[in-house]
C-alpha cells in the first residue's frame, strides 16, 4: 500500500529548493545526525500528516506478476501535511518574510511547488537558542501543503472457483470477468504521488 517515506522524500525536495532558492540559505532535513553548519542556515521538519478525504479517481493498472497479469486499482486520497521551517543566524526574520512572500507569486508556486497546494501559513515567531553559552537568532514559522496520493492494490482473482446450485454449475475466472473500466485518466489534475507498493 501507501509508502509514507517515498512521500515524504518527494515532499522535502519539493519544499527544499523552493526554501533554499529564495532564502539563499543552505536547508538542512531534521534529526539526521550530521554536523551543525557553520554560516547561517535553515532546518525543515515534517510536523503531521493528516487525511483529509477521499478523492473520486478511475485509474487501473494491468501489470505483469511473474508472468500472471494482476489488474490494479488505486484509490485517491487528499492529504496535508505540516512543515516547520527554522532559520538560524542573523537577520532570520527577513529570510522568513522573504519565504512567505514568494508564496504569493504565482509562477513561484507553479515552477517550484506545483502540484502541491498552500492552505496555512503561520506568523513568523523569533525563537532565540543557546548555542554553547550564546544566545544565536533563531526565526521559525509553519507551512501547510495538501496533495493528492494514490495507493495501489490488487483487484483481480487469483484461483478458479466452482459454484453449484442444484444441477446448474458456473465457473468463474479472471479471463472471464466482465464489465471492468480501464481509463488513466483521475478526477483530481493535481496528484502528486504514484506508490506501487501493493
Amino acid at each position: 500500500m501507501f509508502d509514507q517515506e517515498t512521500s515524504e522524500d518527494q515532499l522535502y525536495d519539493k519544499l527544499h529548493s523552493w526554501a533554499k532558492t529564495f532564502s539563499n540559505v543552505q536547508f538542512i532535513r531534521d534529526h539526521q545526525n550530521g554536523p551543525r553548519p557553520q554560516d547561517k542556515y535553515g532546518v525543515l521538519n515534517l510536523i503531521s500528516a493528516q487525511h483529509v478525504s477521499d478523492v473520486a479517481c478511475g485509474v487501473y493498472e494491468e501489470i505483469d506478476d511473474e508472468g500472471t497479469v494482476r489488474w490494479v486499482e488505486y484509490k485517491g486520497q487528499e492529504w496535508e501535511w505540516m512543515f516547520s521551517f527554522q532559520l538560524f543566524g542573523k537577520n532570520t526574520l527577513d529570510l522568513c518574510r522573504q519565504l512567505l512572500n514568494s508564496l504569493e507569486n504565482h509562477t513561484v508556486l507553479l515552477d517550484y511547488l506545483h502540484p502541491l497546494k498552500i492552505r496555512q501559513k503561520s506568523l513568523i515567531r523569533r525563537l532565540p537558542v543557546l548555542v554553547e553559552e550564546v544566545f544565536e537568532e533563531r526565526s521559525q514559522f509553519d507551512l501547510t501543503v495538501a496533495g493528492i496520493t494514490l495507493d495501489g492494490a490488487f483487484i483481480d482473482v487469483i484461483d478458479q472457483s466452482q459454484i453449484s446450485v442444484g444441477e446448474l454449475e458456473v465457473t468463474t475466472s479472471p479471463d472471464e470477468e466482465e464489465g471492468l473500466i480501464v481509463t488513466d485518466e483521475c478526477i483530481p489534475s493535481h496528484q502528486i504521488f504514484l506508490s506501487r507498493n501493493t
